[in-house]
């Protein structure tokens, strides 16, 4: 019984992120089974929970994966500046375009590191067995 709730809520999550024939290929029901899930959890509490839950956990996973490749990115442009430094040529706004890339590429490696560990833990929460 729990792992047909489980399934319910994992296609029910599915159908706010793909079409319901991507969702009824991926799962292999049929649509009258989509549209008794979608029923369903409008009055089992117990569906409605764990969909609540899946939902949270994927919603948080996209999410941290966005802030993760935009965070990366910043990290990459902010090295390539500190990489392009022409030490032999330095003046006070080079010296400060440098301290302060590297001021924000400390934040956003820091930044980067609490997301990751954040999401590996958001991942983990309440999925064990």
């Amino acid at each position: 019984m729990q792992a047909d709730l489980e399934r319910a809520a994992a296609i029910l999550v599915d159908l706010k992120c793909m079409s319901e024939r991507q969702v009824m290929a991926k799962w292999k029901v049929a649509p009258r089974t989509i549209r008794n899930y979608k029923t369903r959890v409008k009055t089992d509490k117990q569906l409605a929970a764990l969909f609540a839950e899946k939902a949270k956990v994927v919603m948080y996973q996209d999410w941290a994966l966005g802030l993760s490749r935009a965070l990366s990115a910043h990290i990459e442009k902010h090295r390539q500046i500190a990489e392009g430094f022409d030490s032999s040529n330095i003046t006070s706004d080079s010296f400060n375009a440098l301290t302060e890339s590297t001021r924000v590429l400390g934040e956003l490696a820091m930044g980067l590191e609490v997301l990751r560990g954040a999401a590996d833990g958001e991942q983990n929460r309440g999925l064990e067995a």
